[in-house]
């Protein structure tokens, strides 16, 4: 997360005159970067309080602090930019059936401590499972046998699979971070049309070998899908082609990590067409990026995605539109460790020099 700035400075307070609390509200807008639609919530949170300074300056301290959590800094700004009124009224356009169940129990005893206390123990977990030695491991050893099964001829997305397209720039966030909902994103974060507090994948409904893949998801099911890949167009749902909502591409594989109800072990995944494509699922709040198995990006992207692969703790396969693999073990094990690597394929060349028969 970024760094935050220091609000107490302001070119101390304009050479010693102080400034007005409206005045200090607007550079702590300008310079934490809130979106527009976020001011208004802010200004609110500051001005409904008993000490509007004070609660301005432990804004700031809590986002400046390294010893409070990333998952508390998200939470605070969570809370601050939706509050009760806020969440209500976004939770109209759609909601997991486990929140609406425990947080919404009768539509006039919202339980806002419990909401809130639900979304940060899927955030904790998300981010525990990043940082998790065994949850490392594992996703290491699936991204190596799915690039074994690509290079064998033997790889194909599985029924029950989760595909979901995102914006190429976003892509080193969500390794660093996971996938979370567009809410909790931060003072930029932007509440989902369709349904919030979750994030959006299709589910396939079948077996889909690379042929059937390319051409159901690659060239697109519309001719709007075709036009433009990569970028979000204002004529509506993509009717279930996760190619309308970026230019890179997650696959996850169903492997019982993904439930309808509440568990610590899984992620809460529930249908959520809402007038979009009947495969259109949500999985509430998000997920670790140690869940994606396979990315897919256009030829364009590549040395981007390598990039913020290379820096990654794990090895994560990447292939082009037609499934070739474009992103080995070899490059990922030469950038994490280049002299080890370099010194292999020397060793790799000099034996094949003298035994050309494993050339």
């Amino acid at each position: 997360m970024e760094d935050f700035p220091d609000l107490n400075k302001k070119e101390d307070k304009e050479s010693n005159g102080e400034i007005s609390l409206d005045e200090q509200i607007s550079v702590a807008t300008n310079k934490f970067k809130i979106a527009d639609h976020h001011k208004k919530w802010f200004e609110s949170h500051i001005l409904n309080q008993d000490d509007p300074e004070g609660a301005l300056r432990e804004v700031e301290n809590t986002l400046n602090n390294q010893n409070v959590s990333e998952v508390d800094k998200r939470m605070l700004m969570f809370k601050i930019m939706f509050p009760k009124e806020r969440i209500e009224k976004a939770a109209r356009s759609g909601i997991s059936p486990y929140l609406k169940q425990e947080a919404f129990k009768k539509e006039e005893l919202f339980d806002i401590e419990k909401f809130y206390e639900i979304i940060r123990r899927d955030l904790l977990k998300v981010y525990q499972q990043i940082n998790s030695e065994e949850s490392i491991r594992e996703a290491q050893k699936r991204g190596l046998d799915i690039a074994k099964q690509i290079k064998g001829g033997s790889f194909k997305f599985e029924k029950g699979g989760l595909v979901r397209g995102v914006l190429w720039r976003r892509l080193a966030e969500i390794i660093k971070s996971g996938d979370i909902s567009s809410e909790l994103k931060g003072w930029n974060s932007f509440p989902d049309i369709y349904s919030v507090f979750d994030v959006d994948f299709f589910r396939l409904e079948e077996d889909v070998t690379s042929t059937k893949f390319e051409n159901k998801y690659v060239v697109g099911e519309r001719e709007r899908n075709k036009k433009v890949i990569g970028y979000r167009e204002e004529t509506g749902p993509s009717d279930g082609n996760p190619w309308y909502y970026g230019e890179i591409v997650f696959y996850i594989r169903d492997r019982g990590q993904f439930g309808d109800s509440d568990s610590l072990q899984k992620f809460e995944l529930f249908e959520n067409s809402n007038g979009v494509s009947g495969n259109h699922v949500g999985v509430r709040v998000g997920y670790p990026s140690t869940e994606i198995d396979l990315i897919i990006c256009s030829a364009s992207r590549l040395e981007f995605v390598r990039k913020a692969l290379d820096e990654n703790g794990w090895y994560i396969p990447v292939v082009d539109k037609e499934l070739n693999l474009i992103y080995t073990p070899e490059m990922y094990e030469m950038a994490k460790n280049p002299e080890i690597s370099l010194k292999k394929r020397i060793l790799s060349i000099f034996s094949k020099s003298k035994h050309p028969d494993k050339i």
